[in-house]
């Protein structure tokens, strides 16, 4: 948890702040990155370690602890950061409640929720359980392909750029994961590799509405749309192929 935490809220800023002084992107592009990186982990990490059939409340801690953590690790980089110079002031009004809000509605109730019913209806869990998760694809096909509606035009617009940094920032990301849990079980390293990998690309968008003005929100929303289509099909290949690896473990 510990590795994860400090992986995710140290590492990644720094990682955003060498892609962006190595790529060289628009100054826009440029900050929307870094907020992004500056953001915790998001909820759906959870999501992809259930499909890969790994150690969901190691994922869910390292979302909770990264989330409140990041209370303090926020404002510190953008104090920090040479690219958000001029807006630090901004971040004296830091969401703290709408992000606590978002923590709990979306990813603490729904845990508690599942973990409830399927203590409560076990049988009913372990039939219709293929048909959960087909449902849970589909949602989130569906939100994937309204994001990308709603921002098309800021996305066609700087679509070369938004690629290059979306890619580079998902790789160096894995990269971190699966560095910090080389001394750890495959299982706990796959579970860091989801986390490093997995932003909150709500609360970067929280963020950014603070940071940016009106003008630059579209391109904002239109890099975490691509990052977050990016980071849902890797992570929903890569937990496809844990949960193959260790199929043949349990039958």
């Amino acid at each position: 948890m510990v590795l994860g935490t400090i992986g995710q809220l140290v590492l990644l800023p720094f990682a955003g702040l060498l892609i962006a002084h190595t790529a060289v992107p628009s100054p826009i592009l440029a900050t929307c990155l870094l907020l992004l990186a500056v953001s915790p982990g998001g909820g759906i990490s959870n999501y992809y370690c259930y499909l890969g059939r790994l150690n969901v409340f190691l994922s869910a801690a390292i979302t909770f602890v990264g989330t409140l953590v990041s209370f303090l690790t926020i404002p510190s980089f953008m104090w920090i950061f040479p690219s958000l110079e001029g807006h630090a002031s901004a971040f004296a009004a830091l969401p703290v409640g709408l992000i606590v809000k978002q923590l709990l509605i979306l990813m603490v109730m729904p845990m508690m929720i599942g973990v409830a019913v399927k203590h409560r209806f076990p049988l009913a869990i372990e039939a219709y359980g293929t048909h959960l998760r087909s449902a849970s694809n589909l949602a989130i096909a569906v939100i994937l392909a309204l994001a990308v509606w709603s921002a098309h035009a800021s996305i066609l617009a700087h679509f070369n750029e938004i690629l290059l940094i979306a890619a580079s920032f998902l790789f160096a990301a894995v990269m971190i994961g699966w560095l910090l849990g080389r001394s750890l079980s495959p299982d706990s390293q796959s579970v860091l590799i989801i986390e490093s990998g997995t932003r909150n690309v709500a609360v970067a968008l929280l963020l950014g509405s603070e940071v940016l003005t009106t003008e630059s929100l579209p391109v904002h929303a239109g890099f975490l749309s691509v990052y977050f289509i990016f980071e849902v099909v890797f992570m929903m290949l890569f937990a496809r192929r844990q949960a193959l690896r260790s199929s043949p473990l349990q039958t």
